[in-house]
């Protein structure tokens, strides 16, 4: 990955931030490559969060999971079933934050699968 990738992303966060000062504005490149030229990498390690595409899936996969298990026992819907099934799926929940630490600044790393499978097994 070039630095002029990593330098389009710093000029839309720092657009962001210049907008809305008091927002909280989170730069996150998703990237398919594992080769990311150093420059690049020292660019982005106060701002941006480089995610690896297997990083992303592994987000998606962990999500479809609970949501998947959430519709299969709430049975035909009523209140008590969805209540039940709320309850049940919440104990396997991430802890509250995990999506803020999944998007921190990977202060010139890039983060894959097994870092956001043990960020999700830690929360």
């Amino acid at each position: 990955m070039p630095r002029a990738d990593v330098n389009q992303i710093l000029g839309q966060v720092k657009e962001e931030k210049n907008r809305s000062p008091n927002a909280k504005v989170v730069g996150c490149l998703l990237v398919v490559l594992d080769g990311i030229e150093s420059d690049a990498l020292r660019a982005a390690r106060d701002e941006i969060a480089i995610m690896h595409e297997d990083a992303a899936l592994t987000i998606f996969d962990a999500t479809a999971e609970l949501f998947t298990a959430y519709m299969t026992t709430w049975g035909s819907g009523l209140a008590i079933e969805r209540g039940s099934a709320r309850n049940e799926i919440e104990k396997r929940l991430p802890a509250a934050g995990w999506l803020n630490r999944l998007l921190t600044p990977t202060t010139g790393s890039v983060m894959r699968a097994q870092n956001v499978r043990a960020l999700l097994v830690s929360s």
